[in-house]
């Protein structure tokens, strides 16, 4: 399960990391909100872990 988090977390950064997610647009906008809700989600199941 350990695995599964660190792929994620390395999925999530690479995501952040992109230019889609770094322009000021609707879509940009999207990603950044699909990342937090990532990121939350991504500490939840490391809590319950």
């Amino acid at each position: 399960m350990l695995q599964v988090v660190k792929q994620l977390k390395a999925m999530v950064a690479e995501l952040k990391n992109s230019d889609d997610a770094n322009k000021d647009n609707e879509r940009g906008k999207k990603i950044r909100k699909t990342i937090s809700i990532l990121e939350s989600t991504i500490d939840e199941i490391e809590y319950h872990v």
